[in-house]
């Protein structure tokens, strides 16, 4: 026989641990957006708990009242972090206000089915009811999601509940016998608080799953970025290029390599500072940023020196891509502390052989372009192909 105050105990020793587990997490400030919304649900789900513990000590007016609503603010209020957790939209001051609405009712409902005709049945039709909505809510929400894969685990637990809830709030309201306490029940109330025993914990685990998942991607992007400009750095340039590698020799795509160099960087450095160094920097990836298509990849690949991979481009439209790049940054001086810092580029353009198992060639290549590049005056494209940046007389559309 599963004793209904033993997994109430379970339950808030769950909870217990969730809100000790985020309060943790946010003293330490863990970069995690929403952690105070987790402290704040776990916490209400805590005191549900306890409430519901409490039927028999208190009135029992009071315990349904706090026991239900705050069992439903605390769902509410995971569905609002979960949000948060995925770059949407928290809800809106409206949508509180709703809420909190749907809450009030739910009170006074409960009031009149405890205080007037005390009906257990119809309390937990009405409560399990909500709690299927937000569930099946909640889950949907997490399983649309693709970069984080506990989030989908998560999402299925949720659905789950929230299939059951509204299946047993409808049985228990359909089968309805002789009004019982709470703690006394039979055992379709018991076995639906050992269900929500297991949901709580199956969420716990699910939540700091999906919060671990997410530190791990944010630290495998901060060791791909480069921390100054944004961009990819040499470590992503290669992971990305065997991607773009493995598409040529499969797909037969081509590949085309971009090598960048600021003209004169270092005597920016000497005469106006490394600050102004790191502003130029800045300055030109915002440029690259805004010139190259969002299938184009970029990457600062050491000091002053850019690569872009462009896949798939024809060799022409790769040369009028970078004379267009060229003339926007010459005209694009670095507006800074007063004084205008003219800016020019050289660079370099190579594409890949499909017998080459690798970019170290083709990189070669366009590196040795851009040197041409350089010894011809500077400021200027030069390319490994037979297309150079003087056929370009006509415009060339933005991208």
């Amino acid at each position: 026989m599963i004793d209904i105050r033993t997994v109430l105990i379970l339950n808030a020793l769950v909870f217990l641990i969730a809100t000790g587990f985020s309060y943790y997490m946010y003293t330490r400030k863990v970069p995690v957006d929403g952690v105070k919304w987790l402290i704040a649900g776990f916490g209400c789900g805590l005191i549900s708990m306890v409430s519901f513990f409490t039927r028999g000590y208190i009135p029992t007016v009071y315990s349904v009242l706090f026991g239900n609503s705050l069992a439903l603010l605390f769902l509410i209020i995971i569905y609002n972090w979960v949000r948060v957790f995925l770059g949407k939209e928290k809800l809106t001051k409206r949508q509180w206000s709703f809420i909190a609405a749907i809450i009030s009712a739910s009170a006074c409902t409960y009031t009149y089915y405890v205080a007037i005709d005390n009906n257990i049945f119809i309390r937990i039709f009405i409560v399990n009811t909500l709690v299927g909505i937000i569930g099946l809510l909640c889950g949907y929400t997490l399983v649309r999601v693709k970069d984080v894969t506990f989030c989908k685990i998560t999402g299925i637990s949720c659905l789950l509940h929230g299939s059951y809830s509204i299946i047993y709030g409808t049985v228990s309201l359909l089968s309805q016998q002789s009004s019982v306490e709470y703690l006394q029940a039979g055992p379709l109330i018991r076995i639906s608080v050992l269900v929500s025993l297991i949901f709580g914990i199956m969420l716990m685990m699910g939540v700091s799953s999906m919060i671990n998942e997410r530190l791990v991607q944010m630290l495998e992007k901060e060791a791909r970025t480069d921390p100054l400009t944004g961009l990819g750095n040499r470590r992503a340039l290669y992971t990305a290029a065997a991607h773009h590698v493995a598409r040529l020799h499969r797909l037969c795509e081509p590949l085309v390599i971009l090598v960048m160099d600021l003209d004169r960087f270092k005597s920016v450095n000497d005469k106006f500072g490394h600050p102004a160094g790191d502003a130029l920097l800045r300055h030109f990836a915002a440029i690259l940023q805004k010139q190259f298509r969002g299938t184009d990849q970029l990457f600062r690949f050491g000091g002053e020196e850019f690569v872009a991979l462009l896949q798939p481009s024809d060799e022409r439209g790769a040369v009028c891509l970078a004379e267009r790049l060229r003339r926007e940054v010459a005209a694009c001086p670095l507006q800074l502390r007063g004084a205008s810092i003219a800016v020019t580029v050289s660079i370099g353009i190579a594409n890949m052989l499909p017998e080459e198992p690798d970019i170290t060639r083709a990189l070669g290549r366009a590196d040795q372009a851009l040197y041409k590049a350089k010894a011809g005056g500077r400021n200027r494209v030069e390319s490994s192909y037979t297309v150079h940046a003087a056929d370009c007389t006509e415009p060339v559309p933005a991208v």
